[in-house]
């Protein structure tokens, strides 16, 4: 009788072997969480720790998978960046979440400091959603294999490798190895259920409120809370909160003026204490600005309606959902009673650690230095780092930026405040045709962003701030500001695309994080786009949270005249849409 070749489809098999073992890939469980649709494969590359037998493949699933069946391959690799043929694959067919999976192939040789690729799939028309771990270093690549209809199709790992879209510097939690002479069957490992998501906004009466995810764990018991002055200090000695917290939400009240940073940790009932969360930052202004040389002003008179010198809600400086004000005329820009004198500086900042100060400053700022400061301050231009690259940064604050004319001579795209390495804290942006390119690595926060300029020459597409790209330990925060896109419709193409814009045309939007905003009616289409617009060169979009923003209906009923958000793709690795609101209050769906 003919012998029998087992094929590489099996889920869980042991094989016994004497051959040399070797290790390619990662075993280290990554604290990040990837995910792709059914159909859609992603391959990493890696790197092989020595010469031997490969028989089988490894991935962590994260507890939040609920794929029914999972494919893992093995690919040679062509270059640095293309994999080549494939060298073996099977299905893990009854996965197990928050634990280790492997499954068995045909044996392979490798060499040892060898380059190879891991490929992940959960195979089209496959129930669930994959979600596995992975950290942000290496190199990944989406496949290229679509249907018709532009859509993942693959029901199994293709023979050869042929590159999609560039996913950055990854490496998932997977790797191959050799069967060990006994290997037990996998058990689930130590639940991890670290906070995620922890945003802080500051009020004006010095109170910050800090929000994170809801925990997970069958036996949560509390939150623990800590906060520091110093971002590069021991973290075990930051001041402790009280009291330990049940819910997912704290208030840090009265505190004085000054820059604090705040991480979440969670403790189950068998005494177990999560990872730390990300660390969120914010700045409380002094409520009183002393320019110098000039005498100190007044101070401002307390606004009405609960601190707020707005009374009605869920509109510029009136109150928002969660004790303070919304950004807007009284509480961003330049502070009432600043003395502003004439800069006489350089326009291409080149010196690290410049200050400006309480200028008027009338020209284009380059900014080609690190740590750049610029406060109080009136900048008729813009404030720019362009290339990523350098080692350049910059931080305004209580400032105005006009950004110029748009006419017929001046629609060629100039924006208040960009695109990379920045931090913009209560700034009021005006004209130009944006407000904020927030392209890669930065953050706006308790900022007014309005009064694009109107296009008499009738071709300028304006909008509020534009989403970017940054990788994902660097992105973007868009947080508790008020943006709206306002500029008048001009025949024949000129007026607002959105408040909020993000298009894949010359990179995939990505880690762009958007929380506690007020989205503000716009004569645009749409108050957002979600960074995954069909036909564009790059659509797919990922890792993009919307959190507890409000949205203002305009009078189409929509928050645009059509749309509230369009072009967010649920079905991307990492996008969110979670507890967004109308003005109204009552909870928007993602196609509002």
């Amino acid at each position: 009788m003919r012998s029998l070749v087992l094929s590489a489809v099996v889920a869980g098999m042991l094989i016994a072997c004497s051959s040399a073992s070797a290790d390619v890939g990662s075993s280290t469980v990554g604290t990040g969480v990837d995910s792709n649709t059914p159909g859609r494969a992603q391959d990493y590359r890696v790197t092989a720790d020595a010469t031997g037998q490969v028989d089988r493949l490894n991935v962590y699933l994260d507890k939040a998978n609920t794929a029914a069946a999972v494919e893992l391959g093995l690919y040679a690799s062509k270059d640095s960046t293309h994999a080549a043929n494939r060298l073996g694959r099977c299905v893990i067919s009854a996965p197990v979440a928050n634990a280790w999976n492997r499954c068995a192939m045909t044996g392979v040789a490798v060499a040892s400091g060898g380059t190879y690729w891991l490929a992940i799939l959960q195979p089209t028309g496959s129930d669930g959603t994959l979600q596995f771990r992975n950290r942000s270093s290496g190199q990944t690549y989406a496949s290229s294999q679509v249907d018709s209809s532009d859509k993942p199709s693959l029901s199994q790992l293709p023979l050869a490798w042929s590159n999609g879209e560039d996913w950055g510097a990854q490496t998932a939690s997977a790797y191959a190895d050799l069967t060990p002479v006994s290997d037990p069957t996998p058990t689930p490992g130590p639940a991890d259920y670290t906070p995620t998501h922890l945003t802080a906004v500051a009020n004006s009466r010095g109170d910050v409120n800090l929000d994170w995810d809801d925990s997970a764990d069958p036996k949560f018991q509390w939150f623990g809370v800590r906060r520091s002055t110093d971002r590069n200090s021991d973290m075990a000695t930051w001041t402790r909160l009280a009291p330990n917290y049940t819910t997912s939400q704290a208030v840090d009240a009265g505190l004085p003026a000054g820059t604090y940073y705040y991480y979440v940790t969670e403790r189950s009932t068998d005494g177990t204490i999560s990872g730390r969360s990300n660390v969120a930052a914010v700045t409380i202004a002094s409520p009183s600005p002393s320019p110098s040389p000039s005498p100190s002003p007044s101070p401002t008179p307390p606004p009405s309606s609960g601190g707020c010198p707005v009374a009605t809600p869920n509109v510029a400086d009136g109150p928002d959902p969660w004790g303070g004000c919304f950004p807007g005329p009284k509480t961003t820009g330049v502070p009432d009673g600043t003395t502003l004198t004439n800069y006489t500086g350089p326009c291409t900042i080149t010196a690290a650690n410049t200050v400006i100060d309480s200028k008027t400053v009338d020209c284009y700022l380059e900014i080609k230095a690190k740590n750049v400061v610029i406060r109080n301050s009136l900048i008729n231009g813009h404030v720019w780092i362009d290339d990523p690259g350098p080692d350049y940064s910059f931080t305004i604050a209580d400032s105005t930026v006009d950004a110029g004319p748009v006419d017929a001579s001046h629609n060629d795209g100039n924006k208040a405040i960009g695109k990379s390495h920045f931090t913009a804290i209560r700034v009021e942006t005006v004209r130009g045709v944006s407000g904020i390119f927030c392209e890669y690595d930065c953050t706006v926060q308790d900022s007014w962003i309005h009064g694009q300029d109107k296009d008499e020459g009738g071709a300028a597409h304006e909008s509020g701030i534009r989403m970017g790209s940054g990788g994902a330990s660097a992105g973007q925060k868009i947080i508790h500001s008020t943006i709206v896109c306002d500029a008048p419709n001009v025949a024949p193409d000129a007026g607002c695309s959105a408040d909020l814009t993000g298009y894949g045309d010359f990179a995939t939007i990505q880690n762009n994080t958007v929380a506690n905003d007020l989205m503000a009616a716009t004569t645009g289409g749409t108050c957002a786009y979600g960074g995954s617009t069909a036909g564009k060169p790059y659509p797919s979009g990922n890792n993009n949270v919307f959190k507890d923003n409000i949205f203002q209906r305009g009078r189409s009923g929509h928050c645009g005249v059509w749309y509230a958000i369009i072009d967010l793709n649920a079905g991307q690795r990492g996008n969110q849409w979670v507890n967004n609101r109308w003005d109204s209050g009552e909870v928007m769906p993602s196609n509002g």
